[in-house]
């Protein structure tokens, strides 16, 4: 018999094969493979310069009180489009875990914007026509001054050689400390206070500047900042004051921010959302699921579905994750449209009473339009449904969409418009309206708390308006069931709108 050795074929064995990756086309895991390749070299040294020019640190002596904390170099290859190197990044990081509470740190929580404020902020710009710019704070967190003192080894490769025993102490905050963020959105707040910039008490990290009839918002993500205002002017004006104090790169119009990526058809943006999806491992590939979300209602209810079973998945859930990839990839000219429209609050609620087949537990879900654009939606499961009948599940899922109404209404002033017409709520459910609008039903529904007597007293007080709607055109139905393809299809349409791609 003729074998592959007695021919002299042989295959290598991967385990007695070593290959070197290149450590220009991918990050270096260490400060040694850096130190050895002349780019990595030199993008240490022009951020170890930036570090200086910027007063980050000043060299003392060591002292015994003293939580020195430690640093290290972390490497980022930034590309092109086409995948090409643009250039070679590095960042001095230093170890927040080094850090002690009460000692070089106290506060770290900083506010993070809010999706709803993102979706009614592109309203409305669609609606009054407003211009959009993005903008983006060039090594933002080194600019935040720090509170405390706080102590760090001098980074590697370094080393004063006049002072080889000394500490750095940090005057301004360094990426990695616990309180770095913190730092940093006290410092810009401070900044647009000086400017005549007042934050939103509902959403922190949105900012308004109004004089007479000139309006201009301001939102914060970390580093990422977004303008909108009614003059082009007024932008401009705002940007070259802010250059005075930081270093900022102005990416002109808004096309990508937090998942949205924002087609204008005709002055309308659209935004639709292309994150990767890594279909090889299940919590990865749910985890990105989940930020489609954003700006796809229409998977918020099939996507709940699979997080509830990320600690312990199986074939079966993965090919159900796969499905949705399935759906999306067929689905993937449809997005949000803003676009004018009466600025009136209207909101739908729907309930599935103990609809879960496991465990018999209820679902209720509301979506939020502004006009013809839905800006905030919500899909609950509600716990121990068999204690709870049916009219309080009912009633029950009127309660959160008031609430949100209501407080959309009361902030309408603060965004600058106004409008005569009471939120609209719609319900499919004959036995809430009911019980919302008739005081005689309340005799015999004693089993109901205090809190769900308040939609009537809003109904009463003309606050909101209930009214009813056919199952059929529920649209909060995408949210709390599982429908048939007509029935999902005819609601997703009337939600989500398909466009042309670029």
């Amino acid at each position: 018999m003729q074998t592959r050795l007695k021919s002299g074929i042989s295959k290598p064995k991967r385990a007695f094969t070593s290959t070197s990756p290149n450590y220009l086309d991918v990050e270096p895991p260490s400060f040694s493979i850096a130190s050895a390749l002349t780019p990595w070299v030199a993008a240490m040294k022009d951020e170890y310069s930036a570090l200086h020019r910027q007063g980050i640190w000043t060299l003392v002596p060591p002292a015994p009180s003293q939580n020195i904390v430690g640093c290290k170099w972390v490497y980022k290859i930034k590309r092109h489009a086409d995948g090409s190197v643009s250039r070679y990044k590095a960042r001095l990081v230093a170890k927040g875990f080094h850090q002690k509470a009460g000692l070089d740190y106290d506060e770290t929580f900083s506010p993070v914007i809010k999706p709803t404020t993102v979706r009614i902020i592109l309203t409305l710009a669609a609606q009054f026509s407003w211009p959009l710019r993005q903008l983006d704070i060039s090594n933002a967190f080194l600019h935040g001054f720090l509170k405390e003192d706080v102590y760090m080894a001098q980074p590697q490769g370094f080393i004063d050689s006049a002072k080889p025993g000394y500490v750095c102490k940090l005057h301004k905050s360094l990426y990695g400390l616990k309180q770095a963020p913190r730092a940093w959105f006290e410092r810009f707040t401070s900044q647009l206070e000086n400017l005549g910039f007042t934050d939103y008490s509902a959403d922190p990290s949105l900012f308004t500047y109004k004089s007479h009839n000139k309006i201009l918002y301001l939102l914060l993500y970390v580093d990422d900042i977004i303008l909108i205002g009614t003059l082009p002017s007024l932008i401009t004006n705002l940007i070259t004051k802010l250059q005075q104090t930081f270093e900022l790169k102005d990416f002109g119009p808004l096309h990508y921010f937090l998942g949205l990526q924002l087609q204008y058809h005709e002055t309308h943006p659209r935004p639709k959302a292309h994150p990767y999806l890594n279909p090889t491992h299940f919590r990865s590939l749910v985890g990105a699921l989940q930020y489609l979300t954003f700006t796809r209602l229409d998977l918020s209810f099939a996507v709940n579905q699979v997080c509830q079973f990320m600690h312990s998945p199986t074939d079966t859930h993965l090919v159900v994750a796969k499905r949705i990839l399935r759906y999306l990839k067929g689905t993937l000219t449809h997005g949000l449209l803003f676009c004018p429209s009466s600025l009136t609050l209207q909101a739908y609620a729907d309930a599935n009473w103990a609809g879960n087949l496991d465990d018999h537990h209820s679902t209720s879900g509301y979506v939020v339009f502004l006009g013809s654009t839905p800006i905030t939606w919500v899909l609950e499961e509600t716990k121990h449904s068999f204690s709870l009948p049916l009219p309080k599940q009912n009633i029950g899922a009127l309660l959160p969409p008031l609430q949100r109404s209501s407080g959309f209404e009361w902030s309408s002033k603060i965004w600058g418009f106004f409008s005569l017409d009471p939120p609209l709520l719609w319900c499919d459910n004959l036995f809430a309206l009911a019980l919302a609008s008739n005081p005689m039903f309340h005799a015999r529904t004693k089993h109901i708390e205090v809190d769900y007597h308040f939609i009537r007293e809003k109904v009463v007080r003309r606050d909101v308006v209930v009214k009813f709607v056919s199952t059929t055109d529920q649209l909060a139905d995408i949210l709390t069931k599982c429908l048939p393809s007509l029935g999902f299809t005819r609601l997703r349409n009337n939600l989500l709108l398909p466009f042309r791609p670029p």
